[in-house]
């Protein structure tokens, strides 16, 4: 103790020292060296507003020049090229400021004006003949002004004629007109284009002017899912159901969720395809209530016969079949078979909710919010809706079910059912974000200028313990290829791998031959193909438009890693099969080439 004392003082007797020391040399200065030493800085202070004033004065100068060279360069254009200058430096502007600008903010206000009144005549229930030949005229008057918008004033126009709500109004051979119109004037134009394509499908999923075609509905949704991954539900659908194309559930789930991330809205058939295959891989699925499910949602999809529908869809549910107690809840809510039950449907959603299913929970939380519209004052008893359904939210966001990410970030923000905290908002939004949902990024733009820069970091990171459905998915897959495939009952046909589970056996009970073996082989060297492709397109999407939640996506490009791996080991389990057989098939590159350093040098 006595040493401890001894060696602070020691410190102590230092310091002192020291600043006496200081104070020495300082009071050893001359008042002349004094004077010269605050002379030298003024005489500093004087330069440094001399040259500031240089400065200013030589930016006025390259202002003047500049507007004096604009003005130049302004007598000498057309009005068109003056419109066409603005536009571009307005769209230079967006980008510095906010990235990438909208495709909207760069059309004509003519287009805007007909997208608008376009919007209002497709949702208003009494339209009348006049009002739509007010807006054909509208369309002709653009056209002429714009015809660089011609292709977008069609696509426009066609979903007026195909989705008015009074349906006098209908007419579906003007609408696939002006969609294959559309097409070929949207060459340089992947969304509008893909959505004209997947329009011209619809048609023909539907028999809408055309007589109902699979095949040529097929290859019209290819098209556009080529373009547009935001347009996957129709190819992913067919996918699912085997229409005009074998049946492949593992494929169509992961071309939902390319569309999801693409910033699609088909949560609920991704969730409901989940379950199926999850119960696949336990052994423990209703063939025949899955079937039902899914003959309910292609009628009330590709025939619009609600009756038909809600008769599989009644069958499926009285099956106990998760997914089809959801749907009907939801259908009883919004009238979509025809019949609007809003008690019936929330009693039902509450069923589904209770058994873990995550867009009932979803759904259930939503539409409570919406009680006082539908008069279910009995729905719950006291308390603010929010309130009562937060754990809803809460449950199936901590499960990684995005949409309702998003209504707890929203919660957070406004202080709804919790107290608001900007730090909970920002990591909800954000863990929205990395599974594509869309309408995040006015969300994420104000959290952050709410938190601070360094906390941002902090944030990202905790997103690691967020659950995320592309990562449940990867690991789903890895069982699906370990569990042997069950029997099938249902209505339909089902895939070939299925009906090739007998080693020899091709989808008609005959010998397979050496063509069967390598169709078999060369469908999974397509799709691991595509999935390194879409890994590269979605890479330079992601880093063009400055996308953030990088550990979120790191989860989704090692789902996809997992993903390729299992195509390959099936090819290889394809190839071994034909050799079995005493088959030489012709074996691919990407059979043994490295997904995971094919996917690596994608993201660099």
């Amino acid at each position: 103790m006595r040493q401890r004392l001894t060696v602070l003082l020691a410190f102590l007797v230092m310091a002192v020292a020291g600043t006496s020391a200081q104070g020495v040399l300082l009071g050893a200065m001359t008042k002349q060296e004094k004077k010269a030493q605050k002379t030298a800085q003024k005489a500093a202070q004087k330069q440094q507003k001399k040259d500031a004033k240089l400065s200013k004065k030589a930016e006025k100068a390259q202002q003047k020049a500049a507007k004096k060279a604009r003005k130049t360069q302004l007598a000498g254009m057309s009005k068109a090229e003056k419109k066409q200058l603005k536009a571009d430096e307005k769209q230079q502007r967006q980008e510095e400021k906010h990235g990438k600008p909208k495709p909207e903010d760069l059309y004509s206000k003519h287009l805007k004006a007909l997208r608008a009144n376009a919007a209002r005549l497709v949702a208003a229930p009494k339209a009348k003949q006049k009002d739509l030949d007010k807006l054909v005229e509208q369309a002709i008057e653009a056209k002429g002004k714009h015809p660089e918008e011609a292709g977008i004033i069609d696509v426009t126009m066609g979903e007026v004629f195909r989705s008015t709500k009074v349906k006098s109004l209908r007419n579906y051979q003007m609408s696939l007109g002006l969609y294959r119109q559309a097409v070929g004037e949207l060459a340089g134009n992947d969304e509008q284009r893909a959505l004209a394509l997947y329009s011209i499908g619809l048609h023909y999923y539907c028999g809408y002017g055309e007589k109902q075609d699979f095949d040529s509905a097929f290859v019209y949704f290819e098209q556009a899912q080529q373009l547009d991954r935001r347009r996957s539900s129709g190819y992913a659908e067919m996918i699912e159901m085997g229409l005009g194309v074998p049946q492949d559930l593992p494929y169509a789930l992961a071309c939902y969720e390319e569309a999801i991330q693409a910033g699609s809205q088909d949560y609920a058939k991704v969730y409901a395809l989940r379950y199926a295959l999850q119960q696949q891989a336990e052994g423990t699925l209703d063939s025949l209530a899955f079937d039902n499910y899914q003959m309910a949602i292609l009628t009330i999809a590709a025939n619009r016969d609600a009756p038909t529908a809600m008769r599989y869809l009644r069958e499926a549910v009285n099956a106990g079949y998760i997914p089809a107690i959801f749907e009907l809840g939801t259908g009883f809510f919004q009238g979509t078979y025809g019949e609007q039950d809003p008690l019936m449907g929330m009693k039902l959603l509450k069923q589904a909710a209770d058994a873990g299913y995550l867009p009932a929970m979803h759904n259930y939380a939503a539409y409570a919010e919406q009680a006082k519209l539908f008069s279910l004052k009995n729905v719950f008893n006291r308390g603010s809706a929010t309130a009562n359904v937060y754990p809803y939210y809460r449950s199936a966001a901590d499960a990684g079910y995005a949409p309702s990410q998003f209504a707890i970030a929203r919660c957070y923000q406004y202080g709804l059912a919790v107290r608001k905290d900007y730090n909970e908002a920002y990591k909800w939004y954000a863990a929205a974000e990395s599974q594509g949902y869309p309408g995040v990024e006015e969300g994420i733009r104000q959290m952050e200028r709410e938190i601070h820069d360094e906390q941002v970091a902090e944030l990202v990171a905790s997103l690691e313990n967020i659950a995320c459905g592309i990562q449940q998915s990867a690991q789903l897959f890895k069982r699906l290829t370990s569990s042997p495939k069950p029997q099938q009952q249902g209505r339909r046909a089902r895939n070939s791998d299925e009906k090739a589970g007998q080693v020899g056996k091709n989808a008609g009970g005959n010998r397979m031959t050496a063509a069967d073996y390598q169709r078999e082989y060369d469908r999974y060297v397509a799709k691991v193909k595509h999935q390194i492709e879409h890994l590269a397109s979605r890479t330079e999407s992601d880093n063009r438009n400055g996308v953030r939640g990088g550990i979120i996506r790191n989860q989704a490009y090692r789902a996809s890693e997992n993903l390729t791996r299992e195509y390959q080991r099936t090819m290889q389990r394809w190839a071994d099969r034909a050799a079995q057989s005493g088959y030489s098939i012709k074996r691919s590159a990407w059979e043994t080439t490295s997904a995971a350093q094919d996917l690596r040098r994608t993201r660099r």
